[in-house]
């Protein structure tokens, strides 16, 4: 009997020691498996989070319309001058008809000299200025010797009036047409010469003083008659 109870408690111990070896073992396998990471997993710390509205993105700023500068120009302000005294009006002009004799016209030709035919005074009266003078011619004149060759060869004769300005200086000038003698170049020829040649002492006003003046006057360019030597000649 008591060998046999000694015999059942090694086969126990034998028993509970496999028991122990297999649990030993199968925790080796679990432990030391491969593949598996036996460093323990970190813990993951848990953070509380407050969950608030996202706040409305500020609007796009606005864009500024490109306004295009006008251009300034400079502008120089005049003061109005104060009213002062009226200035006194210039002397009136003299307006002053003269006779003119006629330069005569040398015959068809060159035969002869003329001398018949006299140029008349026209114009519309003389414009007084006081107890003023009116104006002298002093130089130029115009002879028969200007009638020019083409015209005369051709028989353009007429009566030109003319009008001009005789200044304080004594010069004539801005000599116009009052009426044409029907030729053109013998209009033009005469106020040429008067603005080239006339001289004339000025028109005074009653305080002696030099003024300007308007003189009008006809001149006549006359073809003479032929000579009775040449007109018979002619027959």
């Amino acid at each position: 009997m008591a060998a046999q109870d000694i015999r059942g408690r090694r086969q126990r111990v034998a028993a509970g020691g496999i028991t122990f070896g297999i649990h030993i073992l199968l925790l080796a396998l679990l432990l030391f498996a491969p593949g598996r990471d036996r460093t323990p997993a970190p813990r993951a710390d848990i953070v509380p989070i407050t969950l608030t509205d996202e706040p409305p993105s500020p609007p796009p700023p606005r864009q500024r319309a490109r306004v295009s500068r006008p251009r300034v120009h400079a502008v120089t302000i005049v003061p109005r001058p104060t009213p002062s005294a009226p200035a006194p009006l210039p002397p009136p002009m003299v307006i002053v008809p003269l006779a003119i004799p006629a330069p005569a016209a040398t015959g068809i030709g060159g035969a002869g000299n003329g001398g018949a035919g006299n140029g008349s005074g026209g114009g519309g009266g003389a414009g007084g200025a006081g107890d003023g003078t009116p104006p002298q011619r002093i130089g130029g004149r115009i002879t028969d010797r200007d009638y020019p060759r083409e015209l005369s060869d051709a028989g353009i004769s007429g009566t030109v009036s003319v009008r001009y300005r005789v200044g304080i200086d004594g010069r004539a000038r801005d000599c116009t047409i009052t009426r044409s003698s029907g030729s053109a170049a013998l209009d033009a020829h005469t106020c040429a010469l008067i603005e080239r040649r006339f001289r004339f002492r000025p028109s005074r006003d009653a305080g002696g003083r030099p003024v300007p003046s308007i003189i009008v006057e006809n001149h006549s360019w006359i073809m003479p008659p032929p000579e009775p030597e040449a007109a018979a000649k002619d027959r």
